[in-house]
C-alpha cells in the first residue's frame, strides 16, 4: 500500500499514520458529560490506513460513568471508528471526516448500557472534520 499514500499525499503511509497520529493526540483525551453519565474518551490511534480506499481505523479507550439512579456505575471499553480520507492536494492537507462507528466493545454489557451513549459522543467528536497539514500534523 505505499503506492497510492505517495501519490495522494506525498507521503508513505507510515508518515501518514504518524503525522494523523501526531494530530489527533492535539484533540484527545476528552472528556463530557452526557444525559447518561460522564465519558471520557482517551487518545485514539491509528489502526490502519487505506490510502488507495481513502479510510483510516482509529481505535481508543474510553470510560463511562453512568447513574442509575443512586448506584455509580462504571463501564470500559474499546471503539473503533472509520473515518474518510480526503485530501486537498493544492493546500498539502488531509480532512478526516464522515466517522462510522465499526465496533465498541464494553468490560461489562448490562441491559443498560449498549455503548450507544459513548458511541454517539463519540462520532459526533468528528462532525466537523478534523485537517491536519501534511508537513507538520498541526491543525489547518
Amino acid at each position: 500500500g505505499e503506492a497510492p499514500c505517495q501519490r495522494l499525499f506525498g507521503l508513505s503511509a507510515t508518515q501518514l499514520r504518524e503525522i494523523l497520529d501526531f494530530r489527533l493526540m492535539r484533540d484527545f483525551p476528552v472528556v463530557a458529560q452526557l444525559d447518561e453519565g460522564h465519558a471520557r474518551l482517551s487518545p485514539l490511534s491509528i489502526s490502519s490506513i487505506d490510502c488507495e480506499g481513502r479510510q483510516v481505523i482509529v481505535s481508543g479507550g474510553y470510560e463511562f460513568r453512568g447513574n442509575i439512579g443512586v448506584m455509580d456505575v462504571t463501564r470500559q471499553g474499546t471503539l473503533v471508528i472509520q473515518l474518510r480520507l480526503t485530501p486537498q492536494q493544492g493546500r498539502r492537507q488531509v480532512f478526516l471526516e464522515k466517522p462510522e462507528l465499526q465496533d465498541i466493545t464494553f468490560d461489562n454489557p448490562a441491559p443498560w448500557f449498549d455503548g450507544k451513549a459513548v458511541s454517539n459522543w463519540a462520532l459526533a467528536l468528528f462532525a466537523t472534520p478534523i485537517c491536519a497539514r501534511l508537513q507538520s500534523g498541526l491543525p489547518c
